[in-house]
């Protein structure tokens, strides 16, 4: 459609194309900065956390680029569940560019202006047999406009930030700010002290509630799955202190103020559908204890007419949890007399801890052929990947457990025909869900081909032939028909 000469491209959140004037960002201006961007395309150059691009968001600039990153890179992330057009990954040389263009449907980045306003591509509205991944109130009105069958997983961590940004100058004592306690500490360690504190604690439980009431309203009988926070200290800490272990080595203290929350806005609503979901879950205890404090603060997860039932799962996101599932389900159904009714897949975690290789590498000074080298080890499509999605998807239909795709990996259409034999429901970011096209799905249902013969396909350019690649398929084959 545009006949210009291409600047970069990278990885883009949604379908618009937008044009402005191209202005150099760090994180010592976006402090200073107050009035409206509009008009202005943001080159970040350095990694941001996630408050700052809260601040980036409040901004209001026509789009951001982002030199860092990749589809799994977390601002990236954000900046989709704020409706912002952006692209990752993109490089930029040219010193002499003042204004460009933004095609977010290609990921392209052009020099020059559009001669015209800019384009908003408009999906036709239609129902969709998809979930949506959300973490704010402006990304739940988006996916109800989509036509959404409900939200596949609530970042509260996104929420979580928001408020961060809101209340930096918030003295957390007579010396230090919320700002000076990102600074000596990171973000994931403030969001936690301040639900530690009395006032700003209740402000965090508000913007949950207000976005819960929103979501029940919006979406009534429909699923809605809240996952409790999963935020790394730092950039390249998906290793460390996070999702579920973290709330529990604390105290719990944000999961009380989460399902303080949730039964709020259950009060205010009818209808609600509710469920919880554990990040990062590594052994049985996290989700016992998980759902003991569920239950303590009033949480019903057992009696389906009490007014404040909720539902319960986890995020299988290692291969621990790919494989014990199948024990935790039994010992959950023991200690609590039902069966967790979801489990998250999280590719984008589980491909990593199970490849050794992060989602998104920073290979700085190395040259290009030694970084794209080491990227693609990061294989989603890796036989052991596949395998375990099938592992997976035997014991929770043995059981009546819905799965829900999580990661990235749940927008590739390619892995249609795959989902659908493992009944596997995916969940898109809101980027993903415009350009989704609910008839590929429904296609893939129909055609109804073996799974060998889906496997085969998605295997077609891999390292295995002959012989060994026959007994991978009779492995997976094994796997699916055994009882």
């Amino acid at each position: 459609m545009l006949k210009k000469v291409i600047l970069a491209s990278g990885f883009s959140t949604n379908i618009d194309i937008v044009s402005g004037k191209l202005l150099k960002w760090d994180s010592y201006r976006i402090k200073k900065v107050k009035s409206n961007l509009n008009g202005k395309i943001l080159y970040i150059e350095s990694s941001i956390m996630l408050y700052e691009a809260a601040i980036i968001v409040s901004l209001q600039p026509s789009g951001i680029i982002l030199k860092n990153g990749n589809k799994n890179y977390h601002p990236f992330l954000f900046f989709k569940d704020f409706l912002m057009p952006c692209i990752a990954g993109a490089v930029i040389d040219k010193q002499d560019v003042t204004n460009i263009i933004m095609d977010c449907k290609s990921g392209k980045i052009y020099a020059g202006g559009l001669d015209y306003k800019n384009i908003k591509r408009q999906s036709k509205y239609q129902k969709r047999n998809v979930y949506a991944n959300v973490g704010s109130s402006e990304a739940i009105e988006k996916a109800y406009q989509l036509g959404v069958k409900g939200i596949g997983i609530f970042r509260t961590e996104f929420t979580a930030v928001s408020l961060l940004a809101d209340v930096l100058s918030y003295k957390l004592d007579s010396t230090t700010s919320v700002e000076d306690y990102i600074k000596i500490t990171n973000e994931a360690d403030t969001i936690y002290k301040i639900a530690s504190h009395p006032v700003l604690a209740k402000l965090l439980k508000n913007k949950f509630k207000e976005a819960f009431t929103i979501g029940i309203l919006r979406f009534e009988s429909q699923p809605i799955l809240i996952r409790s926070i999963d935020i790394e200290r730092y950039e390249n800490d998906a290793m460390g202190l996070r999702g579920i272990r973290r709330c529990l080595a604390v105290g719990g203290g944000i999961l009380r103020i989460i399902a303080v929350a949730i039964k709020e806005a259950i009060s205010e609503t009818e209808g609600a559908n509710i469920s919880v979901i554990y990040p990062l879950v590594s052994n049985y205890k996290q989700i016992h204890d998980a759902t003991k404090i569920l239950i303590e603060e009033g949480l019903n997860i057992t009696d389906k007419n009490s007014r404040f039932y909720v539902k319960v799962g986890w995020k299988i996101e290692q291969p621990v949890a790919a494989f014990n599932s199948k024990y935790w389900i039994q010992a959950f159904k023991e200690n609590f007399k039902v069966f967790p009714s979801y489990l998250g897949i999280g590719t984008n975690d589980l491909t990593q801890f199970t490849l050794s290789v992060g989602r998104n590498v920073e290979m700085n000074g190395f040259e290009t052929k030694i970084t794209n080298y080491i990227k693609s080890l990061y294989d989603e499509t890796d036989v052991f990947i596949i395998r375990m999605l099938v592992e997976i998807s035997v014991y929770a239909h043995k059981y009546n457990i819905q799965l829900i795709l999580q990661g990235e990996m749940a927008a590739d259409v390619k892995y249609s025909e795959l989902f659908q034999k493992l009944r596997i429901q995916p969940s898109l970011s809101i980027g993903n869900i415009q350009k989704w096209d609910t008839k590929i799905f429904a296609q893939a249902n129909e055609k109804k081909k073996s799974l060998s013969s889906i496997i085969k396909k998605l295997f077609n350019d891999s390292e295995f032939s002959g012989i060994v690649f026959q007994d991978i398929i009779h492995d997976i084959n094994s796997i699916n028909i055994r009882k």
